[in-house]
């Protein structure tokens, strides 16, 4: 009975009755809890793990950081001091909420079982009270309005939006206006909302609905332009853009030291809403923003465990760049990561793409935001694959967005191209077992590739390496044998650094 993530109860409640009825039934009070909420489109996990960083490692404070999705363990989701919880843990608190659900006859009610994300909102507040958490982080699932993030909180500390962008949209509106009207919920009369600085439709919604609410809102800039100490620091995760969330983060540091609102240090004194000059905190703040970790934002990972040469050189070597970007800014974003970062130490490798999304997105859009930020010709292969675990859609809904889809991309290159058969005159190739007959899952993918080829054609590119492999493990499996045929015709270029990104999940 457990809803898909993100859908709401099946009932007439709202989302903040709703929670508030389960906390009762779980005896659930949060209010000794001191919460930092972190909202927006992109950016929103890494914020809250430089918060969470600066606050543990700078300042010594015990954290609890709630987030989503995990990558490989839903333990992944609850961390205590930067680190998972355990599965020990994990188990005995997810049990003891199924079981006072049952106790009360709601484990089988569907009108009022929580959804996948509101029961691991209160597993998360009941393991941060239990561990004796000092200050919880909560990033917000979607929006801000009915999250239930929004709805368990009882003592907001501070809040903070990172960049909005056009994400959710069915949910959450079509306009930035719109999705800063969601995002803005998680502000509070009286307490300190930072805000970083942004495109102007979103900003302006956001900074009038703060004055309305009675928040102390701040408008903060990229730690690159101010202060000027930091705009050579290497931070614990790469890119470029990760300097707009690091200052969003010691924005908020600083108005939970300007409050005194971290154990053992006195009210600062110091007014944070210019945070253009050096605090005298600079320093642990400085220490937190480098020790920062945050997988699957900007991770290389390498798959040569050691192997010898010989073994390299015959299965192929893959350098793993891998980057969670879904919105067309954090494509535009990974691009120029890869392109920068990742190939500038590896100008020998060879080069591919590993790219997916779902029905609900636009690939033409997506992958023309991820080609402004490296171009088509940045990549010698190019691989789409269907998820493993891909989200329940209805074949009707799946029917209205393939359509959907199919206009917007026909609209954009302007012709009536088959995109349901591979395009073998511009490089797109099927990579499966046998002649079976396409699942509606490869179909899509099919699709994504030959809008890939599309993008290559125009860019001059006759007959670019495009494959369509029936899983994420097929495709991982056909770049080594790439790579390997690669390596044995060129020593010099002994590996390829493969770009994963998109929703992978």
């Amino acid at each position: 009975p457990v809803f898909a993530r993100g859908q709401a109860p099946r009932t007439n409640m709202s989302v903040r009755a709703h929670v508030d009825l389960l906390r009762r039934v779980l005896d659930i009070d949060t209010s000794s809890l001191k919460v930092v909420q972190v909202a927006g489109s992109k950016g929103k996990g890494s914020t809250c793990a430089f918060v969470e960083h600066i606050l543990h490692k700078g300042f010594g404070v015990k954290t609890g950081l709630f987030t989503s999705p995990h990558l490989v363990s839903a333990t992944e989701r609850f961390r205590i001091n930067t680190e998972p919880v355990s599965e020990e843990l994990f188990v005995e608190h997810f049990w003891w909420i199924w079981d006072k659900l049952y106790e009360a006859g709601i484990a089988f009610d569907h009108d009022h079982f929580p959804s996948f994300f509101t029961f691991f909102t209160l597993m998360a507040v009941r393991i941060f009270m239990q561990q004796g958490v000092e200050i919880a982080i909560l990033e917000v699932g979607i929006g801000g309005r009915l999250d239930s993030t929004t709805a368990v909180i009882d003592n907001l500390a501070a809040c903070a939006i990172s960049v909005l962008d056009y994400d959710h949209t069915s949910m959450l509106g079509n306009t930035l206006t719109q999705i800063a009207g969601e995002k803005a919920a998680v502000m509070r009369d009286g307490l300190p909302a930072c805000i970083i600085e942004q495109r102007e439709e979103g900003l302006q919604e956001l900074q009038r609905i703060g004055a309305v609410v009675g928040a102390r809102v701040r408008v903060v800039k990229s730690l690159k332009k101010e202060p000027a100490r930091y705009s050579t620091v290497r931070l614990g995760i790469p890119g470029d853009y990760q300097y707009d969330n690091a200052a969003l983060a010691r924005a908020v540091v600083l108005e939970l030291l300007a409050a005194g609102q971290i154990s053992g240090y006195a009210p600062t004194g110091e007014s944070p809403a210019s945070l253009t000059s050096d605090s005298k905190w600079e320093d642990n703040i400085q220490g937190g923003l480098q020790q920062t970790r945050w997988l699957g934002r900007c991770t290389i990972m390498e798959t040569n465990d050691d192997a010898s040469d010989e073994e390299l050189t015959r299965r192929g070597e893959l350098v793993l760049a891998i980057d969670g970007a879904h919105t067309a800014l954090s494509l535009k974003c990974c691009g120029e990561w890869f392109r920068g970062d990742v190939l500038a130490t590896r100008p020998r490798h060879q080069t591919a793409l590993m790219f997916n999304c779902g029905l609900d997105r636009s690939p033409v859009e997506l992958l023309r935001s991820l080609v402004s930020g490296c171009g088509v010709s940045t990549f010698d292969h190019a691989v789409f694959a269907p998820s493993d675990s891909a989200k329940f859609v209805s074949p009707q809904r799946a029917s209205r967005l393939l359509a959907n889809n199919l206009t917007k991309i026909r609209a954009y290159f302007q012709d009536d191209f088959n995109y349901t058969i591979p395009a073998e005159d511009l490089g797109v190739r099927l990579c499966i077992d046998g002649a079976q007959e396409l699942s509606s899952a490869l179909q899509w993918s099919l699709l994504i590739a030959n809008v890939w080829a599309r993008l290559a054609a125009a860019e001059g590119i006759a007959s670019p390496k495009v494959w369509v492999c029936q899983s994420l493990a097929h495709a991982s499996k056909h770049l080594m044998e790439q790579s390997a045929s690669a390596a044995a015709q060129d020593q010099s270029s002994p590996a390829t650094a493969v770009l994963v990104t998109g929703s992978l999940y």
